[in-house]
């Protein structure tokens, strides 16, 4: 598709369709786990300056080794300072900065953006900007293998889940369903609904 790019430096793509609607997805092989492979569906790069990503692990846990990796892309013509905030489940939030020049991007994880050792952390990432930003958190096991894409979220006041992996599986209750809700001082309503009722 791009015969002269070095992909290896490649950070995004960003598809523009003036003729009409597109929808995209696309296979990720090889990233932070080799036999793993990712799926990441394109999203509305909208124009928003806060994003979020409610959950990062990170650090060894019984026999499995979490990378999580945050990619943040400047959408705008001029340079920006994103601030991008660890709050830890348990500890006090952390703060890395990082200049991104116009249409840049920048991938790390975030052992290495907030100088966390291989002690297991969990919690979740604000970043800010000045101008649009968007971006991706990777969830890795290094160890046992295992990856997942996902999008960032903005903060709002309603959210939909489409899909619960709860249930027995193999004659057992192993695929359990928490909603960790963040900044929430007060959570209105929860709703949840069986298959067919």
């Amino acid at each position: 598709m791009f015969p002269t790019a070095d992909m290896t430096q490649a950070r995004y793509v960003r598809i523009g369709a003036p003729e009409g609607a597109v929808a995209s997805t696309a296979m990720i092989k090889g990233f932070q786990v080799p036999t793993e492979v990712a799926v990441a569906n394109g999203i509305n790069a909208a124009t928003g300056t806060e994003i979020t990503f409610p959950h990062v692990v990170t650090g060894a846990f019984t026999g499995a080794a979490y990378t999580t990796t945050i990619g943040v892309t400047n959408l705008a013509d001029v340079s920006q300072t994103l601030t991008i905030s660890f709050n830890p489940g348990e500890g006090t939030p952390m703060v890395a900065r990082r200049v991104l020049a116009a249409h840049a991007a920048v991938r790390e994880t975030a052992q290495s953006l907030f100088g966390l050792s291989d002690e297991f952390r969990t919690g979740w990432v604000r970043v800010t900007g000045s101008a649009p930003i968007t971006g991706f958190a990777s969830y890795a096991d290094t160890v046992r293998g295992g990856l997942a894409v996902v999008p960032p979220t903005a903060p709002d006041t309603s959210f939909f889940f489409l899909h619960i992996a709860d249930g027995p599986h193999n004659g057992k209750q192993d695929w359990p369903f928490s909603t960790p809700v963040q900044r929430a001082p007060r959570l209105r309503s929860m709703r949840w609904a069986r298959q067919g009722l």
